[in-house]
C-alpha cells in the first residue's frame, strides 16, 4: 500500500520528480526480492491443492500486485507526460519573473538612495536600514531567478537571459558596496557619540584622531558620491573640533550650564548635565558653528568666575587658619593701638 501511494503522487515539481524517481528506484529493486517470495507463495498454494488443503487467499493481494507492477512499468511514461507539463509551467515561471525583474528594477531606480546626507546621523542609519533592506530582497530574487535557471538545465532547456538583471545587480552591489563604508563610518562615529559628555570631555583626542583615520581614508578611496559625502562630513565635523573646548563646562555653574542649553537649542527633554552625551553636541554641530563667538564669551566668562570663586576660597580659607603677632602701639591721644608685626611678610602670602 506505502508502494502504490508512493507511485501515486504526481509530482508538481522539480525536486517531487526526483523524489518520486528516487522511490520508483528503491521500489523496483524491492520488488525484485518481493517477486521470488511472491512466486514461492504460488508453488505453495499449488502444492497444498495438491494435497487437497484450503490454499491461502491471495487474491486481493495479486490485485494489489499486478497494480504496482502496472505503476512500475508506466512510471516513466508518467514522469515524462508530467515533465512536459512542468516545462510549460517553468516558460510561464520564466515570464512572471522577467516582469518582477523589470517591477524591481523601476522601483530600484525610483527609491535608490541618491543624494547621501550624513549631517542627520539618525536619518543616515535610516537611509542605511533601507539600503540593507534592498539588499535582502535583491537576494531574495536572484536566488528565485537561479532556480528557475536550475529547473530549465533540468529539462534540458536553454537557460533565460533575464533582461536588465545583470544591470540592475551591478547597481545594487555598488550602492551596497558604497554603504557598507558610510556603515563603517557610522558605527565607528557611533560608539563616540554614545559616551557621556563629562568622562568623555578630557578625551576629545579621540574624536580627532577618529577623524584623521577617515580624512586618510577618502585620500585613498576612489571619487565618487560617496567618498565626497564622506568627506564633506568629516570635513563639517573637523570644523566643530576647535570650538569643543568652549562647551566642556569644566568651569560651568548650573547657571552658566543652563545658558548653553538655550544657546545650542538642546531637546527639551534634556534638562540636566548627567543626560548629555557626545552625540548631544554632534546633533548641535551647527548651532555650535553659529554660536561660536557667545560660546566663546561663556566659557571665558565662567573660567573668570571660577578664578574669581577659587581666590574668595583661598582668602576665607586663610582668614581663618592665619595668626598674627601684634604689638601695642599709642597713638597722639594717648590710645593703645594693636599694630601687626612683619606685615611685609603677610603681605606677600
Amino acid at each position: 500500500n506505502t508502494s502504490l501511494e508512493r507511485l501515486s503522487a504526481v509530482p508538481q515539481t522539480v525536486e517531487e520528480i526526483a523524489e518520486t524517481t528516487a522511490a520508483w528506484q528503491s521500489i523496483s529493486e524491492e520488488a525484485v526480492t518481493m517477486r521470488d517470495a511472491k512466486r514461492q507463495v504460488e508453488e505453495k498454494n499449488k502444492l497444498l491443492r495438491t494435497v487437497g488443503s484450503q490454499p491461502l487467499d491471495v487474491l486481493s493481494l495479486q490485485s494489489r500486485w499486478e497494480d504496482l507492477e502496472l505503476r512500475l512499468q508506466a512510471h516513466q511514461t508518467v514522469m515524462e507526460g508530467q515533465k512536459e507539463r512542468l516545462k510549460e509551467m517553468v516558460n510561464k515561471r520564466i515570464a512572471d519573473y522577467s516582469v518582477e525583474v523589470q517591477k524591481f528594477s523601476s522601483r530600484w531606480n525610483e527609491l535608490k538612495p541618491k543624494n547621501v546626507k550624513l549631517g542627520d546621523l539618525a536619518s543616515a542609519t535610516k537611509t542605511l536600514t533601507e539600503v540593507k533592506d534592498w539588499r535582502a530582497d535583491f537576494t531574495e530574487l536572484h536566488q528565485a531567478g537561479n532556480k528557475i535557471i536550475g529547473d530549465c538545465e533540468h529539462f534540458g532547456m536553454a537557460a533565460p537571459m533575464f533582461e536588465g538583471m545583470a544591470e540592475l545587480e551591478a547597481d545594487i552591489d555598488k550602492t551596497c558596496s558604497a554603504w557598507d563604508k558610510i556603515e563603517s563610518f557610522i558605527s565607528e562615529l557611533e560608539e563616540l557619540a554614545k559616551q557621556d559628555w563629562i568622562s568623555f570631555r578630557d578625551r576629545l583626542y579621540t574624536f580627532e584622531d577618529f577623524l584623521q583615520t577617515w580624512t586618510d581614508n577618502m585620500k585613498a578611496a576612489k571619487v565618487d558620491s560617496i567618498t565626497r559625502a564622506l568627506g564633506a562630513e568629516v570635513d563639517r565635523l573637523k570644523n566643530v573640533v576647535p570650538y569643543l573646548k568652549f562647551v566642556k563646562g569644566d568651569a560651568f555653574t548650573p547657571d552658566h550650564w543652563g545658558q548653553l542649553f538655550r544657546l545650542l537649542r538642546f531637546p527639551k527633554t534634556i534638562t540636566k548635565v548627567v543626560q548629555l552625551e557626545f552625540r548631544t553636541f554632534l546633533d548641535a554641530a551647527d548651532e555650535i558653528l553659529d554660536k561660536a563667538t557667545e560660546l566663546k564669551h561663556l566659557a571665558a566668562r565662567a573660567s573668570g568666575e571660577l578664578t574669581v570663586r577659587q581666590a574668595m576660597e583661598e582668602l576665607a580659607i586663610w582668614g581663618q587658619e592665619a595668626s598674627f603677632a601684634v604689638m601695642e602701639h599709642s597713638d597722639v591721644k594717648g590710645k593703645l593701638v594693636p599694630i601687626i608685626k612683619e606685615w611685609r611678610d603677610i603681605m606677600t602670602q
